[in-house]
C-alpha cells in the first residue's frame, strides 16, 4: 500500500509539473515565466513568478529579518549619501573593481540581501491599512506610527533656546501621491510638503507636520497681534505680523530697520541650516511615497543625531555652535 501511494503521488507530482510547464513561457535568454492572474485594470502584478532554467539550484525562499539587518541597511543609505552615491546603482556600490570597491557595503551585508530589504520594506499593515483609512481619515496610515514614534524622539531629546523658526521643507516626489504639491520656489517642484518648527540657534529639527490636503479653516482668537510695513525702497513693501514687539522701535543703525526686521533677520535661518544637509541626503529614487518620506525621516534623524554630538563635546575648552560656514558638517559618517 506505501509504495501504491508513493507511485500515485510521484504520478500527481509530475503531472502537475506537466501542467506548470506547459503554462509557462520562455524568452530568448532561457529563462522560463509563470503568467500570473491579472489585477485589476488588466495589469499583472509586479512580483511575477519566474523559474530560470540555468540555475535550477537556487532557492527563491524569504529568510526572516533579524535585529542587526534593518539597522545595518539605515547605515548603508546613510553611506551612500555620505559618499554622494545616493543615486548611483545599487550593483555598482557593491562592484568588485578594485578602483571603485568600498569595503563597507560588501562587508555589511549582500547586494541581494539589501535590495530585498528595500523592496519588501513596510512600515505598516498593508492588509489593513484601506481600513484604518476609512475610519480615520488620515491619508499617512501607510507611515503615521513612524512618524509619530519620530517626532516624539524629536522633542523629548532635546531643549530649545528662545527661538524657533518655522518653514516649509519639500520632500522632491514625482510618484504617485494623494498629497503631492507643486512649490515653483523649490528646486524639486513637485513632492510632499513638510512644515518644518526648528531651533534657531543651531538647526534641530523639533517637530514637523505634513501636509496632507486643505483643512477647515480655523481662526484665532484673543491674540495681542501687531502688524509691521516696511518699505526698504521704492515699490517694495515687506509686512511682518508679530506676537512678541508691539511698538514702532527703530534701530539708530544704517539700515534704520523696525526692531521686528532685525529679530526676523536673525533667527530666519533655523531651517536653511537644516537644509545644508540636503548635500548629503540618503535619499534614492523611488515610486512609493512612504519609502520617500522615510528616507527623509533618516537625513532628519542623522541632522538630528550630529546636532547632539556637537552639542555634547568641546573644541578647546568651548561648546562648538553650528554656524553657516559649517557647509560641510554631515561629513561624519
Amino acid at each position: 500500500m506505501t509504495e501504491a501511494n508513493e507511485s500515485n503521488g510521484s504520478e500527481s507530482e509530475s503531472e502537475e509539473e506537466q501542467d506548470r510547464d506547459a503554462d509557462m513561457f520562455t524568452t530568448k535568454s532561457g529563462m522560463k515565466w509563470l503568467p500570473m492572474p491579472l489585477c485589476k485594470k488588466g495589469q499583472r502584478p509586479a512580483c511575477n513568478i519566474f523559474f530560470n532554467q540555468q540555475h535550477p539550484e537556487k532557492s527563491s525562499e524569504w529568510k526572516d529579518v533579524d535585529a542587526q539587518e534593518i539597522p545595518a541597511s539605515i547605515a548603508l543609505l546613510i553611506a551612500a549619501g555620505k559618499i554622494h552615491c545616493n543615486q548611483t546603482a545599487i550593483p555598482e556600490l557593491w562592484t568588485s573593481h578594485p578602483a571603485f570597491r568600498n569595503p563597507f557595503f560588501t562587508a555589511t551585508m549582500s547586494r541581494s540581501r539589501f535590495q530585498l530589504l528595500c523592496t519588501f520594506l513596510r512600515l505598516d499593515n498593508k492588509i489593513t491599512r484601506c481600513t484604518r483609512i476609512e475610519e480615520s481619515g488620515d491619508k499617512l496610515q501607510a507611515i503615521r506610527e513612524v512618524f509619530d514614534i519620530f517626532v516624539k524622539g524629536c522633542i523629548q531629546n532635546h531643549s530649545p533656546m528662545e527661538n524657533l523658526t518655522v518653514d516649509v521643507r519639500l520632500a522632491a516626489f514625482s510618484g504617485k501621491c494623494p498629497f503631492r504639491v507643486y512649490m515653483k520656489s523649490k528646486s524639486g517642484r513637485y513632492g510632499i510638503k513638510i512644515w518644518i518648527c526648528s531651533d534657531s540657534a543651531n538647526g534641530y529639527v523639533l517637530n514637523l507636520q505634513l501636509y496632507t490636503g486643505v483643512r477647515n479653516n480655523q481662526s484665532e482668537i484673543n491674540q495681542d497681534i501687531t502688524i509691521v510695513s516696511y518699505v526698504p525702497k521704492k515699490r517694495k513693501a515687506i509686512v511682518l505680523l508679530s506676537t512678541r514687539y508691539h511698538d514702532a522701535t527703530i534701530h539708530e543703525d544704517e539700515d534704520r530697520k523696525p526692531e521686528i526686521i532685525q529679530h526676523y533677520n536673525v533667527t530666519k535661518g533655523g531651517v536653511d541650516l537644516g537644509d545644508m544637509s540636503s548635500e548629503y541626503s540618503c535619499v534614492r529614487m523611488t515610486i512609493r511615497w512612504p519609502l520617500r518620506l522615510f528616507m527623509e525621516i533618516i537625513d532628519i534623524a542623522a541632522l538630528n543625531t550630529y546636532i547632539l554630538w556637537r552639542k555634547k563635546t568641546t573644541r578647546n575648552g568651548a561648546k562648538i555652535t553650528l554656524g553657516r560656514e559649517d557647509a560641510s558638517f554631515m561629513n561624519w559618517c
